[in-house]
């Protein structure tokens, strides 16, 4: 990599990127655990980008950045913003009065990671949350994923808050 990423919006035309970056990180994934994980459908992939990308824009509160080199997206951020409960003088968590920046998915290609690509997306979010009113940020990830867990916590300065437990239930069909 010889220059920084230009860091900007993603548009409709990043689809066809997207959606190789997709497949990439869904490799990534299955390989290292196809129980929990899967390489999407490549047929209309790139069709379903450009649909989502054309939704996230009716929404202020929601944002799609990519990280782009010499016009190819080398990563993709999305993320939104979470409002206050309605209730939240009656919760018991804090959190649900504040506004909250929530961290939908971060995806590096391979080739750019561990090169500062997807700190400068994390960066930009972070920056355009605060610009939002947002006091505090989440990222839900796998608990033990060789390369999310470290990135966040050392590289990004998160810690973690809080546990999820999941079980599969029975099918009864």
């Amino acid at each position: 990599m010889s220059e920084r990423p230009q860091i900007r919006l993603a548009t409709p035309s990043d689809a066809d990127d997207l959606a190789a970056l997709w497949i990439e990180f869904g490799r990534y994934y299955a390989e290292r655990d196809a129980a929990w994980y899967r390489v999407p459908e490549e047929e209309g992939l790139s069709d379903w980008f450009r649909d989502a990308l054309a939704r996230d824009r009716e929404d202020d509160d929601v944002i799609w950045l990519v990280a782009d080199e010499g016009g190819r997206v080398v990563g993709s951020i999305q993320a939104r913003i979470w409002r206050p409960f309605p209730d939240a003088e009656r919760q018991l968590v804090r959190e649900v009065g504040e506004v909250v920046l929530k961290v939908d998915s971060l995806v590096v290609t391979q080739l750019e990671r561990r090169r500062g690509v997807g700190r400068e997306l994390m960066s930009a979010i972070e920056d355009w949350a605060v610009k939002r009113g947002a006091s505090q940020a989440v990222v839900i990830s796998v608990a033990d994923s060789p390369t999310s867990v470290p990135f966040y916590e050392s590289g990004m300065g998160y810690r973690r808050k809080t546990i999820g437990f999941w079980k599969e239930l029975p099918n009864d069909s």
